[in-house]
């Protein structure tokens, strides 16, 4: 038949109407026979408000709609072979109290019906080359603003086993939860089951949401670069998602043992959690299922360097609990982070202020277990003693219970030494750091330039800081030299600025205010 598209609204809105009264009346008869009606009211409709076109084959198209499409989808049944529930028979009686059958307890008998509504959230419909994926769920673009590498399958070997996986898990979220659970992120939340989207946005986004609890997993991978004969499970516990990875490609760093691997997505043709998903670990980078509303506001921070160890301690401390085979490896991960942070302020100018945005959160892990060696390293000392190490000590408070960002920040400028000076006590400065790289956040560097001759720059860099990685986001720079003032923008062009501290903000509007002329 001719698909019409003046059939679809009808359609959704019978089939929302329809669904929404099996759900709200339960015991009224559902009303999906006065379909076949439907030709002979429209064909009673005068002008100017007449359908144009034959109202049967409307009647047809609605039918054909409702049928193979959407009822299916959204009640679990078509107009067929809708279940039989006494409580809606006409004329049940009202002490008739057996219950109405719930959607996820309706069942397609014929499986070619479960076949085609998975082709359709797949995207596999015959004849249709560009169908739209519903099961990879929403895209996120690179947190930079540029394109990201390939997440397709390395070769057809790959590729068969995604599509033969997402068909088989597809239908396994049918039948036991209904059509509405057909989507990617069920299959990982309820099934723990991933097979990696083939388009990079879909593909990144999932792996930031599904793994970054650092899961153990089973991957099915093919080898760097597909150099496998065939694809191998091996036993994994992830660490990190790297947007760009070796050879500017998407991938996954995991610890297999007592060795670092990184592995291309491109190159994995499935990922299934060998444990539950653990619960997120407050204040750590990479395993914070971060509540995006706990971070739309800021509060100011003046730590000492104490409480700025104290903040680096806990937190380590807590992640030997959580993943003590995975210790040394995240400590390596954020030590190399750590180490970028410190020098960025350095790359830029003569005049740099830096800001930090911190994901702080309570680390504080109950302990009393003289084996711990995070423990005794992080959590024991006086700072009495002659190898300078700070004392340690509770969590500040201003890192328990508070809501939104963190918000530190101090200047820097070099002397002729090649020393660096900072405008707060350097080695809090240096540990804040050390906090942004674990906890998480953003570092904002704002910076003049009189380096190049006859010319001076302004201008300031953002920094994601996540997954022990530092990845640039935005950069602005302002030069006025011979040839007039240049300006250069690059990053994403939708980046939202962090939100500041009240007074913060109260105190830049006072100096931007326009002054008032006597």
């Amino acid at each position: 038949m001719r698909w019409r598209p003046a059939l679809w609204p009808a359609a959704v809105a019978y089939a929302v109407a329809f669904t929404t009264q099996a759900a709200e009346r339960d015991r009224h008869r559902k009303p999906v026979h006065v379909v076949g009606s439907t030709s002979d009211g429209l064909s009673r409709i005068e002008a100017p408000f007449a359908v144009t076109g034959d109202p049967v084959n409307i009647e047809s198209g609605l039918h054909e709609l409702l049928e193979r499409l959407l009822f299916p989808l959204l009640l679990g049944h078509g107009l067929r072979d809708e279940p039989r529930e006494p409580r809606r028979t006409y004329g049940a009686e009202p002490e008739d109290d057996r219950p109405a059958r719930a959607r996820s307890d309706a069942r397609l008998t014929h499986q070619t019906d479960r076949s085609a509504q998975v082709a359709v959230v797949l995207g596999r419909i015959p004849g249709v080359a560009n169908a739209q994926v519903i099961w990879e769920g929403s895209a996120r673009p690179a947190r930079d603003g540029a394109p990201l590498g390939t997440t397709a399958p390395v070769h057809h070997m790959i590729d068969t086993l995604r599509q033969a996986a997402r068909i088989q898990i597809a239908e396994q979220m049918f039948d036991g939860d209904g059509p509405i659970s057909m989507v990617a992120d069920a299959a990982w939340s309820k099934a723990g089951w991933w097979i990696p989207a083939d388009t990079a946005e879909h593909a990144i986004r999932q792996a930031h949401d599904f793994l970054n609890g650092h899961p153990q997993v089973d991957v099915l991978w093919a080898g760097h670069r597909g150099l496998y004969p065939e694809p191998t499970w091996v036993r994994t516990q992830v660490l990190q998602v790297n947007e760009r990875g070796a050879g500017d490609v998407p991938g996954l760093r995991v610890l297999n043992g007592e060795s670092l691997l990184a592995m291309r997505l491109s190159d994995i043709a499935v990922i299934r959690r060998v444990e539950p998903a653990p619960t997120a670990i407050a204040g750590s980078a990479l395993g914070k299922n971060e509540d995006s509303s706990r971070y739309d506001s800021a509060y100011v921070i003046d730590p000492t360097a104490e409480q700025a160890w104290r903040l680096v301690g806990h937190n380590i401390h807590q992640i030997a609990h959580h993943h003590p085979k995975a210790l040394r490896a995240l400590d390596h991960l954020a030590a190399k982070c750590r180490e970028r942070l410190w020098t960025l302020p350095t790359e830029q100018g003569q005049d740099v202020t830096v800001t930090l945005w911190l994901r702080l959160s309570d680390t504080e892990v109950a302990c009393d277990d003289d084996a711990c060696q995070a423990r005794t390293t992080y959590l024991t000392d006086n700072g009495s003693g002659d190898d300078g190490r700070l004392a340690s000590g509770p969590l500040p408070d201003f890192a328990r219970g508070n809501s939104g960002f963190g918000y530190f920040t101090f200047t820097t400028h070099p002397h002729d030494d090649g020393t660096w000076v900072t405008s707060k006590d350097p080695a809090a400065c240096t540990l804040m750091c050390t906090a942004l790289a674990l906890h998480g956040g953003l570092m904002r560097v704002d910076w003049m330039d009189f380096s190049a001759a006859g010319a001076v720059s302004i201008g300031h860099a953002f920094w994601d800081v996540r997954d022990y990685q530092a990845t640039e986001i935005r950069r602005s720079v302002i030069t006025s030299g011979p040839d007039g003032i240049t300006e250069a923008n690059t990053g994403a062009p939708g980046f939202a600025w962090p939100p500041l501290p009240p007074e913060v903000a109260a105190e830049l509007e006072q100096k931007t205010r326009p002054r008032q002329a006597f």
